[in-house]
């Protein structure tokens, strides 16, 4: 049988129009190659918006995350895409929690630069963006899924940030010990990690 790309981009397009969720999710690829990208994206919206337990919403939620994320650059950019991959996260989709946790981390890296903060090693939107990436890790590994290179470098830019400064003082350029339990958080000495377990840490300190 030969190919049609014609027929099969109209059989998407009635499936799209006639509700089938995986239908609107394909056929917004259509729209891409045909380079309609505002159309592509409100047929996004409708599939992700359906709150089907079709694949094709848990799809169409991640990828309209993705949109917002590198497409918008916008105030509300980010917010929209966090909201979208909260969606995916909680139906499901394991790769969403990779991108919840770089927003969390780049939100309070913006935060701390507005304020002149030198780091934010401290801050327990990173403690919560580690525990996210490596839950993510962990439930990719087990459902046999492929990391792409943004994904698989997340969690190790996270750790690399929090293992290079002390959380409490900003200290750098010497050896750092980690807290014990949660390995999210690292000191120089233990009487900064007596402060920062008492402004905090130890609400968001976990196994």
């Amino acid at each position: 049988i030969e190919p049609c790309p014609e027929k099969a981009r109209e059989c998407l397009r009635r499936s799209a129009e006639l509700g089938d969720v995986d239908g609107q999710y394909n056929y917004n690829y259509a729209l891409i190659q045909e380079g309609d990208t505002r159309a592509s994206k409100r047929m996004l919206t409708v599939a992700a918006a359906s709150g089907s337990s079709e694949q094709g919403c848990l799809l169409a939620q991640h990828a309209l995350g993705l949109h917002y994320l590198c497409a918008e650059q916008d105030m509300g950019s980010n917010h929209r895409a966090m909201y979208w991959f909260e969606l995916a996260a909680s139906g499901g989709h394991h790769k969403s929690n990779f991108y919840m946790a770089y927003l969390l981390a780049d939100c309070a890296e913006k935060r701390y630069e507005l304020h002149g903060c030198p780091c934010y090693a401290g801050d327990d939107s990173l403690t919560r963006a580690i525990f996210l990436a490596r839950e993510a890790t962990q439930k990719c590994k087990d459902a046999g899924e492929v990391l792409n290179f943004k994904e698989s470098s997340i969690l190790e830019d996270l750790e690399t940030k929090v293992g290079s400064y002390c959380a409490y003082c900003y200290r750098t350029g010497k050896k750092l010990m980690g807290c014990g339990r949660c390995k999210t958080a690292f000191y120089c000495s233990k009487d900064c990690q007596l402060m920062h377990r008492k402004i905090g840490h130890k609400l968001v300190c976990k196994k």
